[in-house]
């Protein structure tokens, strides 16, 4: 398999990149800009509308809104109670690690430690591209839910980073453009997480164009654009694969259930 990543550190980085090259000849299709703006496709925001809230970092009040419509602060207390706390190991602390001391390890012991800049750092990735059957507000399910997983980390001691992945897989090739939403240390925002991951114009217009103007990636918009479902990058600790089921996120709860299981699964030392 060849894969071709193109890595972004913030949204607005992604879209000024796009902004810079939405000029660029195109050999193939064009949905990007040529799909009509329609409420089931891209919410009704169009190229530009998308490129804007894009170039502002993200910027979707409503989707904020429609985010933080659900309170999930005992979901959030829950999870952190069941996992493990970040261990961190120094030259000095509260206990010792037997065995780094039995072999000389000057770092044998360990405490629990909340600063940011020690903190070990767990890499979540989504992808931002769902199947056709998904809509939006099961999206923002998910995307609440693993908000509450990061919120669950950060308060048991680690760092996390979240990622959006707009992968385009056709037979012996993906295009993946990787956009960090929240960096490792850094407070997240309701605006950004809500359109990364729930507004389907981040993946259609910006994500499209992305793929559109790739010399050797282009191709694949000839037919259809390819497909979602890659294997998990082995760079991130737990990711959210491409959705094809609207069952498993399609209330809240569903979705709680269901990012808690795919942590557990893919990330067991946490505990949860």
């Amino acid at each position: 398999m060849i894969t071709k990543t193109d890595r972004f550190e913030s949204i607005s980085a992604f879209a000024a990149h796009i902004d810079s090259v939405q000029r660029a000849p195109v050999k193939h299709a064009e949905h990007s800009k040529n799909n009509g703006a329609t409420p089931a496709w891209d919410m009704g925001a169009g190229f530009a509308g998308a490129l804007t809230m894009g170039l502002n970092g993200g910027l979707w009040d409503e989707g904020a809104a429609q985010l933080q419509s659900v309170d999930v602060t005992g979901a959030v207390d829950t999870m952190a109670d069941t996992i493990a706390p970040a261990i961190i190991y120094d030259v000095t602390g509260g206990a010792v690690d037997i065995s780094a001391y039995m072999s000389d390890d000057p770092e044998c012991f360990f405490r629990l430690d909340d600063e940011v800049q020690q903190a070990p750092i767990i890499k979540i990735g989504v992808c931002a591209v769902p199947c056709a059957n998904i809509e939006s507000h099961e999206l923002m399910n998910q995307g609440r839910a693993i908000m509450a997983l990061v919120d669950a980390l950060e308060l048991q001691g680690y760092s996390t980073e979240l990622t959006a992945l707009i992968p385009f897989k056709k037979r012996e090739a993906t295009y993946l453009v990787e956009v960090v939403v929240k960096a490792a240390g850094a407070p997240w925002d309701a605006s950004s997480v809500a359109f990364a991951l729930a507004h389907p114009a981040f993946s259609r217009r910006l994500g499209f164009k992305a793929l559109e103007v790739q010399p050797n990636y282009s191709y694949i918009t000839a037919e259809g654009y390819g497909r979602g479902d890659i294997d998990a990058p082995v760079e991130y600790d737990i990711y959210f694969d491409y959705l094809t089921s609207n069952s498993i996120v399609s209330t809240p709860d569903g979705a709680l259930e269901y990012v808690k299981e795919t942590a557990r699964g893919q990330c067991p030392s946490l505990g949860l």
